[in-house]
């Protein structure tokens, strides 16, 4: 297997941290939720709901402004009943007799939010599930005005013969799991680098937890899974971030779930103490890795069959990667970029970030010898 070469550690950037923290709270809702070109919002925009959710569905949204999906399918707009209701994926459904909750548990994937609610015209960018409408016995949400009359317009342009939008088929799918105790910002920068980058429909990142009930994150924020275990779609990126890990390594679903989805998927990326999630997983048994560097030694003792290495920004197996998380993480996340989809786009990301980063040798030279 090609090793790649792991670069010397980098000069501390600890401001860029505060960046992400911002980031993470400003960046990350206007990035996602905008659509790259046209207006913001023009053509018919609904308002979303402004009735609130029962509490245990807090970290669901309402899909279709509450209306039944299936009788939407139909031809009908008929307004849910609120206590016939089921969560699927990271969205809530609503339905006005429990024969037709029963009708969408058979067949989700022909009553669901298509694109596991990503705009089909913009396949990186957050569709809004207020803002839908039913093509050809499917419902595709969108993340403006604008982005549903160019669907209206030509839906072919966005849709192969079966129906599927085609950014959706055509991107990487990078999951992010969260846990509770986990790091907002570890869990931040891998969902912002690839975002970005996904523009192009080329990178669709999401988060999975166990359910989809709000998670507390580093004792001041909550963050909400978008998929659970069981709805998540194959991931060809796994990230695993840091955080408070003791009850996550006790978990045997968490851990079952992230072995097999480990082995699905191409690439496999630690940040922080997440490397300490994949050695419980058996990932790293006889593989160079590293954790946060405050734990270098509790590694080792943790992990006695992985080969831990200290003072590095990020290890790079091929298969597994794993970094120190912080400004190192952000490198690593431009790094596994840089691999995937190429010097260009990864300095692109680093310049939106503002972030200093310097691509390998290896990945330059890679570059330029495709260059005609």
């Amino acid at each position: 297997m090609h090793r790649y070469r792991n670069p010397s550690a980098p000069e501390a950037r600890a401001h860029r941290a505060t960046i992400w923290m911002a980031l993470m709270f400003v960046g990350c809702a206007s990035v996602m939720n905008a659509a790259p070109d046209g207006p913001a919002a023009s053509g018919p925009v609904l308002s979303p709901p402004e009735r609130s959710q029962p509490t245990k569905h807090a970290g669901a949204l309402l899909a279709l402004a509450g209306l039944d999906p299936v009788q939407f399918l139909a031809g009908e707009e008929v307004q849910g009943d609120e206590s016939i209701d089921l969560v699927h994926g990271k969205y809530r459904y609503i339905f006005t007799t429990d024969e037709n909750r029963q009708r969408f548990l058979a067949e989700p994937d022909r009553y669901r939010i298509q694109g596991d609610g990503t705009c089909p015209v913009f396949p990186g960018v957050a569709a809004h599930p207020w803002l839908f409408r039913n093509h050809a016995n499917r419902i595709y949400a969108f993340s403006s005005g604008d982005a549903m009359e160019r669907f209206t317009a030509e839906p072919h342009r966005y849709l192969d013969a079966s129906g599927q939008a085609l950014g959706f088929r055509n991107a990487r799918k990078v999951a992010i799991l969260l846990y509770d105790g986990v790091d907002p910002v570890d869990a931040a920068v891998p969902g912002q680098v690839f975002q970005l980058a996904g523009r192009d429909g080329s990178f669709q990142a999401f988060t999975v937890a166990a359910s989809v009930e709000p998670l507390p994150a580093a004792g001041f924020v909550d963050l909400v899974p978008q998929h659970t275990f069981m709805t998540s779609p194959a991931a060809d990126i796994l990230v695993i971030p840091g955080g408070a890990f003791d009850a996550a390594l006790e978990d045997d679903t968490l851990i079952g779930w992230v072995r097999g989805a480990a082995a699905q998927a191409q690439v496999v990326l630690s940040l922080s103490t997440g490397s300490f999630i994949l050695a419980r997983a058996g990932l790293l048994d006889g593989v160079e890795a590293t954790t946060h560097t405050g734990l270098i030694d509790v590694m080792r003792r943790a992990a006695p069959r992985t080969i831990v290495l200290p003072d590095r920004p990020y290890v790079d197996t091929g298969k597994i990667i794993t970094s120190p998380g912080g400004a190192a993480g952000i490198d690593a996340c431009l790094h596994l970029l840089a691999r995937l989809a190429g010097v260009e786009p990864a300095r692109a990301v680093a310049r939106y970030l503002a972030h200093a980063w310097q691509p390998e040798p290896f990945l330059q030279q890679a570059e330029t010898a495709a260059t005609p």
